[in-house]
Formats: C-alpha cells, structure tokens, sequence
C-alpha cells in the first residue's frame, strides 16, 4: 500500500534528525515539572493536571514539529520529486499526517511511568507527609479516556500544522502560522474572552466556545461518551486534511 509506504518513511525522518528527540524532550521535561507541581499541589492521586496542560503544551510542541512536514520537502526539492511518483495526493497527505501523529502517540506513551509514579506516591496517612503526599486512589477511567482526548487533541492540531505547512517553504512561516491559529482556538475557550463576548453576544459566545477544542477534549478526558465530540474532531481532521491534498493538488 502506498500510503504506508510514505509512513514509514515520514516516520523514520524523525528519528534520523535532531527533530525527535529535541521533541521528546521538550515534551517530557515541560509536561513532566508542571504535572509534578500541580499533583502535589492538588493532593490527590490522578493525572487530570497532566491532561488539563497537554493543550497549551501542544501549542508549542505541534508546530515545531509539523513546521517541517512540507515545508522541508519544499526548500529540499524534494517536494516536486514526491509529487512526480506514482501515488496519489491523498495517500501522501495522509501518509504524512498518520507519521506525525504516530510520533506524537510515542511521546504519549512515554508518560505512561508517571501513573505507576502517581499510584506509588499514595499514602493512607496524610499527617505523616503533609501537602507532600497523595491522598486519593487513582482511578484508570478517567486515565484511559485521558489519553483518547490526547490523541484526538493531536490529530486536530497536527491536521492544522501539516495544512499550513503545505502554503509555504519556509519553516518559521509555517511554524508561526500554526502556532497563531492554534492560538486562536486556544483563546475562543478561555474564561476572559468568553465573558467579554457574552456581555455584547451571547449567543455567538456559545457558538465560538462549541467551536474551539477545549470543550470537546475536556468533554472526552472526562470520560464522557458523548458522539459529537469525537465527530468534531474527526471533522477537523479530515477537513484540514482535504484543504492539505486540495493545496498539494494544486500545485502538481
């Protein structure tokens, strides 16, 4: 299959650069001292902190890393050569996006040892250890769900990077423009501006916050089985996507 065939190349790229590992790191290190400062702030034993973080956390991380997706074909001259083969757009749109979002499930799971950390911080006397210990059990529903609403989360903002990073050949461009974008769904949830877009219209308050990712990831990290929220992503995706294939189309 074709489309695999530009995975595994895509995917093996990132770890034949410096790329993959400045990514693993920056990821690890960021989310593992926030999380850390907030669990023992919090003195309960579960991982909604870490969860609560990955969308500002990948604001910046995501960008970095779809920057290169197409940019880095363009400014190689590979891009034309890619475009000469015998493979379709989409498999090569795809095969793309479906690497990056591999590569991001890898630094997920890198997190993993942080559940046994939590599980092993748990005490049953708090007076022991006060404001240093974890007090309650940690639930794996929650947890679970968690990382569904990460994946989901990813797709959506490495849907948004790998479509700008197809406009353009330069790299900063193409990381800014995402970042910006990002930026914006970012700022369409937060408490502030929705209580200003409220007191003018309500209505179209509602509208920008359904718009925005925050709720549907927070919806979905809950544990809430709710269809929409998975359609919405999916829609995200796929429609980032199609504007990705329509874009490389073009210019073929």
């Amino acid at each position: 299959m074709k489309l695999w065939v530009v995975f595994k190349r895509e995917l093996s790229s990132y770890f034949y650069s410096p790329i993959a590992y400045i990514f693993l790191i920056l990821f690890l290190s960021l989310t593992g001292y926030y999380f850390s400062e907030r669990l023992f702030a919090s003195g309960e034993g579960e991982m909604r902190p870490f969860f609560q973080l990955l969308p500002l956390t990948f604001l910046f991380i995501v960008p970095a890393l779809t920057m290169r997706i197409w940019a880095e074909e363009k400014r190689s001259g590979t891009f034309e050569m890619l475009l000469t083969l015998p493979i379709k757009d989409g498999d090569v749109v795809w095969g793309k996006f479906l690497a990056s979002w591999c590569f991001v499930a890898i630094g997920l799971l890198f997190t993993l040892p942080w559940i046994v950390v939590v599980n092993s911080l748990i005490v049953k006397d708090a007076s022991l250890f006060p404001n240093q210990v974890i007090t309650t059990s940690l639930d794996m529903g929650p947890v679970i769900m968690g990382y569904i609403a990460a994946l989901f989360l990813a797709g959506a903002y490495l849907a948004v990077g790998s479509f700008l990073s197809s406009l353009t050949k330069h790299q900063l461009l193409a990381f800014i423009l995402t970042a910006s974008l990002l930026g914006v769904f970012y700022i369409m949830s937060q408490d502030l501006f929705l209580e200003q877009m409220e007191r003018s219209n309500p209505v179209l308050a509602s509208l920008i916050y359904y718009l925005s990712f925050a709720p549907h990831f927070e919806s979905i990290a809950k544990g809430v089985l709710d269809i929409k929220d998975f359609v919405y992503f999916s829609s995200i995706i796929l429609f980032f996507l199609e504007l990705n294939r329509i874009v490389i189309a073009f210019r073929d």
